[in-house]
């Protein structure tokens, strides 16, 4: 079972998505169901008392995350 970029899906990832009606959804995986290709995980939410959801419509939350970049330092132009 994996999420929507090919990530297996494991216990106690946290996770960002949409649940079954394309609401945004976040949460912790507490229950996997690799069995079924739908309603195929249950996570617990910081929002709402539980979620069920599809592993293929969530990413893990550091895959979906931007990571930062090594960019140079902002250095302001001179008012001059």
């Amino acid at each position: 079972m994996h999420y929507a970029n090919g990530r297996e899906a494991k216990i106690g990832d946290k996770v960002v998505g949409v649940d079954l009606n394309g609401a945004p959804i976040a949460g912790t995986v507490v229950e996997t169901y690799p069995e079924t290709d739908r309603c195929n995980l249950i996570l617990v939410p910081a929002t709402a008392p539980t979620y069920t959801t599809t592993a293929s419509c969530c990413m893990h939350v550091t895959d979906a995350i931007p990571r930062p970049t090594a960019e140079a330092p902002f250095v302001p132009e001179d008012a001059d």
